[in-house]
């Protein structure tokens, strides 16, 4: 590993969707930025990349990580196309489709995945392997990998928006987004809205009971918390709490007007975009982004 140069990554660069059906529901312009078109089918393959750039700068052997599934899933798909090593760190409960290979091991030992996350610590220490769990050595990294979600969009589209509402687990995603805003000089400051659920600190009080199917968007002490706080302060946006109820009622609408399936903690984000709208709180004249962290149109 010593001495090789960095083999090219994969460029990533996700379309935009207009959501006419839903536009014609609520009466402002909808953007989708589609993160599901994605390699490994979710946002979570630009936070992969920016932890394998770090390893390879750093001539670590390999990386570990925990992760509820998405984050691991890019990692290993990564790990075998760079033929370098990854240990991933799944709470038990986890459902992603990941397969032990030479390169690649899976761990579903832990009991929640902030146990995964003391597991994937003492991996690191005993491997010598990079910990790419989001934290202080690579989240830096990620969120200047998360900046290329706003600046994928159109000049003319970044011109036009009003806001930007954005799913928010432990906020890095956001927090990259909201960097590229506050950096691009060509545009007056949209509106970002985070969108999520109760058991994560971000929006009030927490919940005692845990939905697995909202896992990813769960934090009792979100990794980017001040950071979201600072960004929605900014640009006068808001936390948008939003009842699983209407989250599954959003991904439903989404799958009638627009044929688009995607992960109920990607649909959060068109639960708040649809509240916001019904509550005045969006313009009429100029368009709203969603970012859409999983899922693509129907074949």
């Amino acid at each position: 590993m010593v001495g090789r140069p960095p083999p090219l990554l994969i460029p990533v660069e996700t379309p935009v969707h207009h959501a006419t059906g839903l536009e014609e529901r609520v009466g402002i312009g909808l953007v989708l930025k589609m993160e599901g078109a994605s390699p490994t089918g979710t946002h979570k393959f630009r936070a992969a990349q920016a932890a394998f750039r770090e390893a390879i700068r750093m001539q670590a052997p390999g990386v570990v990580a925990a992760s509820c599934g998405s984050y691991a899933v890019a990692l290993a798909w990564i790990a075998e196309r760079l033929g370098m090593h990854a240990q991933l760190m799944l709470p038990e409960y986890s459902d992603a489709l990941i397969r032990d290979s030479d390169l690649v091991r899976v761990f579903r030992r832990a009991p929640t995945y902030e146990d995964a996350v003391s597991d994937a610590r003492a991996e690191a220490r005993r491997s010598g392997f990079l910990d790419v769990t989001p934290h202080d050595k690579v989240r830096a990294s990620i969120r200047r990998a998360y900046r290329d979600v706003w600046m994928e969009l159109s000049a003319e589209l970044r011109r036009n928006t009003d806001a930007v509402v954005v799913p928010v687990g432990n906020g890095t995603t956001l927090c990259g987004i909201y960097e590229a805003v506050a950096l691009d000089r060509t545009v007056d400051l949209p509106r970002i809205y985070a969108a999520g659920v109760g058991g994560n600190a971000i929006f009030g009080e927490l919940e005692s009971k845990r939905d697995l199917a909202f896992e990813a968007l769960y934090g009792v002490q979100p990794l980017d918390e001040a950071g979201v706080r600072d960004a929605l302060a900014a640009t006068g946006g808001a936390a948008v709490k939003c009842h699983p109820e209407a989250i599954l009622d959003a991904r439903i609408e989404l799958q009638g007007t627009e044929g688009i399936d995607c992960y109920l903690p990607s649909a959060v984000a068109v639960a708040a975009a649809l509240w916001l709208a019904e509550k005045g709180r969006l313009s009429a004249r100029r368009k709203a982004v969603v970012v859409l962290t999983s899922g693509n149109e129907r074949a």
